[in-house]
Order: structure tokens, then C-alpha cells, then sequence
């Protein structure tokens, strides 16, 4: 739902069903690629510096990440 809601522009929905996924499921095979999703809509609603903190969590939680290039781009 989240990836849904940030394709369709939407990224206060977007997080709003990442942080309700996050409560959830906190140990979910998909937090990596929920994190990335949490970035980018961050980034895309103007809460760059938010998305920026997120990122570095992110670099420090998941070094060797297969996603690592497309969090960089979202906090350019």
C-alpha cells in the first residue's frame, strides 16, 4: 500500500501505511525496502532533512544494500 499510495503522489498515505506496516511487522523480511519507501516519501513531501536522518540510519542499518543507490538519489 505504501509503494501505491507514492506512485500515485500521495506521500503522507504512503508513510502513514509504512508506519502501520513498521508496527506490525517490525522484523519483516521487507523493512529494507520499506525504509526506502519511507525515505522517498520524505523526500518527495519536502521533510528533506527528515529523509536525510533516515538515510543515514539506513546506511548504518543496511551498508552493503542492494537499494543503497536509489536512497541516495532520494536525498540529493
Amino acid at each position: 500500500m505504501g509503494r501505491t499510495a507514492l506512485s500515485r503522489g500521495d506521500a503522507a498515505g504512503a508513510l502513514a501505511a509504512l508506519d502501520t506496516h513498521a508496527r506490525e511487522f517490525p522484523k519483516s523480511q521487507l523493512a529494507e525496502e520499506r525504509e526506502v519507501l519511507a525515505i522517498q516519501a520524505l523526500a518527495s513531501s519536502g521533510r528533506v532533512a527528515e529523509a536525510r536522518r533516515r538515510a543515514a540510519r539506513f546506511r548504518t542499518t543496511f551498508p552493503k544494500s542492494p537499494l543503497m543507490s536509489i536512497v541516495d538519489e532520494a536525498t540529493r
